[in-house]
């Protein structure tokens, strides 16, 4: 039997670990408890990325436009309704001076503006005036020794064949691209063209937002419960709820023309500038386009009050957001 050491005079005897006793972790299960902490951060994090939408909470804000002032007739709070009977009328009866003056235009340029300035009797005339008229013997000029189309052509002479001829000459000289002294209309035609569809876009994606707004309003089930809030944080109006017959009306009466004149102003503004001749006219065409599109914003800044400026500007729809789903890892 083996003696039993005593500890040295001085020192404490050492304690004996008991074999149940718990073991410190290790460093490879502290890396692993780590990695998994991170991981369930990660995924918290993803989940509240996928469930905000940044709509829900602040609202989508109006603009200044006699379209979207329409949007607040009728809306009432709890003070009252949200337009006195005076402005009711003043936004009604500009959101109708808007559609007809839009609706005008459009008219306009679909009867007379969206013919080809080059079509086959165009053609036809001008070889017939070439040929017959301007190399016949008596239109020569005996002093110059020079026929009538060679005068034309150096601008001695001027008539509606030299006015054509110099249109199409600017539209389509490559030889501007070298000397730099223009650009040929075909490319200003192109930029035109691309600007528009930009500008158009943008008025698509708003009627869109909109749209999608006035869709994904709470239903209003209680005729006495106000539609709209003030948010004393932000001081604005808030609305939160519409009915579905006001659903239905606004966006048969107040998005559906929008929609249908922006189609139209797409389609027919790019046919417009792609038949325009002139690069001048072409220049002028686009500005004519983009003025009739903004009616709407000249004709709200022109003539509403500051209030009511103020009211539309201070107004945003609260639609509540379609839940989202994480992803799964």
């Amino acid at each position: 039997m083996a003696a039993k050491v005593s500890p040295i005079p001085g020192t404490l005897p050492e304690e004996e670990t008991p074999s149940n006793a718990p073991q410190p972790p290790s460093r490879d299960d502290l890396k692993k408890d780590l990695h998994d902490d991170d991981d369930k951060l990660e995924v918290k994090a993803d989940e509240n990325i996928f469930s905000e939408d940044p709509l829900s909470d602040e609202g989508l804000s109006l603009e200044p436009s006699t379209w979207e002032i329409a949007l607040l007739v009728g809306v009432n709070t709890e003070n009252g309704y949200l337009f006195s009977f005076f402005q009711t009328v003043i936004a009604a009866s500009f959101f109708v001076v808007t559609v007809f003056f839009q609706f005008i235009f459009v008219l306009a340029m679909v009867s007379a503006m969206s013919s080809s300035p080059i079509n086959t009797e165009t053609e036809k005339g001008v070889l017939e005036q070439r040929l017959l008229t301007n190399h016949h013997w008596d239109n020569i000029n005996l002093r110059e020794i020079a026929t009538r189309s060679s005068d034309l052509c150096s601008g001695t002479v001027f008539n509606s064949l030299n006015s054509y001829y110099a249109d199409v000459s600017e539209y389509l000289d490559p030889s501007a691209v070298i000397t730099g002294l223009a650009i040929p209309g075909k490319y200003v035609c192109g930029v035109a063209i691309f600007i528009w569809i930009l500008s158009m876009t943008t008025e698509v994606r708003r009627i869109c937002e909109l749209s999608l707004a006035i869709l994904n309003l709470s239903r209003r089930t209680d005729q006495k419960s106000p539609e709209a809030y003030v948010n004393d944080q932000e001081d604005v109006y808030m609305i939160q709820r519409k009915s579905v017959t006001n659903k239905v009306c606004l966006l048969i009466f107040v998005m559906g023309p929008r929609l249908a004149i922006a189609a139209v102003l797409l389609v027919y503004g790019c046919i417009y500038l792609a038949n325009t001749l002139a690069v001048s006219d072409m220049i002028l065409n686009a500005c004519a386009l983009e003025i009739v599109k903004d009616i709407d914003e000249y004709l709200f800044a022109a003539t509403m009050s500051h209030s009511m400026r103020e009211l539309v500007e201070g107004t945003r729809l609260t639609y509540k957001s379609t839940p989202k789903t994480s992803p799964t890892h």
